[in-house]
C-alpha cells in the first residue's frame, strides 16, 4: 500500500507543480485552460435520494458515443487531466465502458478517471468497474471508484429511498474491494451528510475503518440547476444539530497528514458551519474546471447556469465567452463563500500547496 501511494504521489507531482504555477501566477494574467472535467454521462438513476431530485427530471436524448467523440475533439479538452464520471447513475449507461475508452483515446493528458456510483446494482456496477479498469490500466490512467454510502442499515435505505439499499450497496462494496486488488484500481466511499443521517455518520466512519476502506464526507448542498433541490429545507442542518456536526468534522480535520488533503476541507467546513467563516478551500471550478452534461450542456459549476450547448456551438467559444466568464465571476462572488461541495478538492489543495503546508504546520483546531 505504501509503495502504491508513493507511486501515486510521484505520478501526480507534475500535475500539482503545473497547478501551482497556474494558480499562483498564470491566473493573474488571463483565463486558465481547463484541467478537470465533471461529466454526468446520464441523468437516469435507480435511486430516489432525498437530497437530490435528478431522478425526477424529464429525460431527453443524451449524447451518443459518436457525439461525445466529436465534442472531445475540441481544443478545450486537450489539457484535461482528471475526469469524474457521474450522473444520475453512470453505470446505467449501456456504453459507459466505451465512453471511458473514448476519454483515454481523445484526452492526451488524462491522468485520472473517477467513477461515482450508488452501487445498487452489483452485477452492472462491478462489471463496469473491471472493464473501465482494464481500459485505464492499458493507458496508465489512475482509476478510482467512489461508492455512495449514507448510513448503516435502515438509515441508508431512508436516504436513498430504496428498499434494502444498504444490503444491495454493501454487497457491491465487498465485491468491489476484492476486484480492486485484482484489477488494480482504487476504491473509496463517499457520504453526504444531512439531518436525516447526521447521527449515523460516525457509524459509517467506523464501518469503513474496520474494513480499511477510505471514506470521504461532504455536507448536503442546495443547487438549483444540478441537484434541482432548491427549497428543500429538510436538507439544512438545524441550529441545535450544528455542534454535533462540527464536532465530527473537527475530529476528521485533526487527522491531518501530508497526503490527507481533505483534512483541510473538514477544517474549513468546521469554521464555515460553526463560526460563519467564508470558504477558503480552493475550488477548481473557479479556475480550471467545468461540467459537460449528458445533453451536451456546459456549466462552470453546479451553482452556475447553463452557458451553452456543445452541439450547437464550439466548446472553446462557449467556455471563453466574455459574457459567460462574467457569469462565472458572479457565481464566485455570490456562491463560493458558502459552498460545501468537495468536488476535486484534493486536486485544488494540491495546487495550493502553500496554503496546505501552512495548515499542516498549524496547531490542531481549538475551540
Amino acid at each position: 500500500m505504501k509503495k502504491s501511494r508513493m507511486g501515486l504521489t510521484l505520478k501526480y507531482a507534475p500535475l500539482y507543480l503545473r497547478g501551482f504555477s497556474e494558480y499562483h501566477c498564470k491566473k493573474h494574467f488571463g483565463t486558465l485552460a481547463p484541467r478537470e472535467l465533471m461529466f454526468p454521462v446520464t441523468y437516469k438513476c435507480n435511486s430516489r435520494c432525498v437530497m437530490c431530485n435528478i431522478w425526477k427530471l424529464p429525460k431527453k436524448n443524451e449524447l451518443s458515443l459518436q457525439q461525445i467523440e466529436q465534442v472531445l475533439s475540441d481544443e478545450l479538452f486537450k489539457g484535461i487531466q482528471a475526469i469524474n464520471l457521474t450522473g444520475g447513475e453512470p453505470t446505467l449507461r449501456e456504453d459507459i465502458v466505451q465512453v471511458a475508452r473514448v476519454l483515454v483515446d481523445k484526452l492526451p493528458e488524462l491522468k485520472k478517471i473517477t467513477l461515482t456510483t450508488n452501487a445498487l446494482n452489483t452485477s452492472r456496477v462491478t462489471k463496469s468497474c473491471v472493464e473501465i479498469a482494464e481500459v485505464s490500466n492499458k493507458r496508465g490512467v489512475d482509476f478510482l471508484v467512489e461508492a455512495s454510502l449514507d448510513g448503516i442499515g435502515n438509515v441508508h435505505d431512508a436516504v436513498r429511498n430504496v428498499q434494502n439499499a444498504f444490503g444491495k450497496t454493501s454487497k457491491t462494496i465487498f465485491k468491489i474491494v476484492q476486484l480492486s486488488k485484482r484489477h488494480r484500481f482504487r476504491f473509496g466511499i463517499n457520504t453526504v451528510i444531512s439531518p436525516i443521517n447526521l447521527r449515523d455518520v460516525p457509524n459509517v466512519y467506523e464501518w469503513c475503518k474496520r474494513r480499511s476502506i477510505d471514506v470521504f464526507f461532504t455536507v448536503a448542498s442546495i443547487a438549483e440547476n444540478y441537484f434541482s433541490n432548491v427549497g428543500e429545507e429538510h436538507l439544512q442542518v438545524k441550529a441545535e444539530e450544528k455542534e454535533y456536526l462540527t464536532d465530527f468534522l473537527e475530529e476528521l480535520a485533526n487527522r491531518k497528514s501530508t497526503r490527507n488533503f481533505l483534512s483541510y476541507y473538514y477544517h474549513d467546513l468546521t469554521k464555515m458551519i460553526r463560526d460563519g467563516k467564508p470558504r477558503t478551500t480552493p475550488c477548481v471550478f473557479a479556475f480550471d474546471a467545468f461540467i459537460l452534461d449528458a445533453y451536451g450542456d456546459l456549466y462552470y459549476c453546479v451553482h452556475g447556469k447553463r452557458i451553452g450547448n456543445c452541439l450547437g456551438r464550439n466548446c472553446s467559444d462557449i467556455y471563453f465567452d466574455p459574457k459567460n466568464l462574467a457569469h462565472r465571476n458572479e457565481v464566485i462572488q455570490n456562491k463560493c463563500a458558502r459552498c460545501f461541495m468537495n468536488c476535486f478538492s484534493s486536486i485544488g489543495l494540491g495546487k495550493e500547496l502553500i496554503k496546505y503546508t501552512r495548515f499542516l504546520l498549524s496547531r490542531s483546531l481549538v475551540r
